[in-house]
């Protein structure tokens, strides 16, 4: 991602007033992610120790987690 489209993101996500939460929505967060803040989430699920790459640092945890909601 080049600078002009992480500007873009960031803008958007700031911003961002949605409303709607489907009923269905599972929502996974890193309680160390340093890009999007868990202080003023609600998260599903907290993966603790992870930051903004979870699914990469922390990718056994995540299956874990999804193998157990999806199954």
């Amino acid at each position: 991602m080049d600078e002009v489209q992480s500007g873009w993101a960031i803008h958007e996500i700031l911003r961002w007033k949605n409303r709607f939460i489907p009923s269905n929505l599972v929502h996974i967060h890193g309680d160390k992610d340093r890009i999007i803040p868990i202080k003023s989430l609600k998260p599903s699920f907290v993966i603790k120790g992870a930051g903004h790459f979870m699914t990469v640092t922390h990718a056994g945890e995540v299956e874990k987690l999804l193998r157990e909601i999806l199954i």
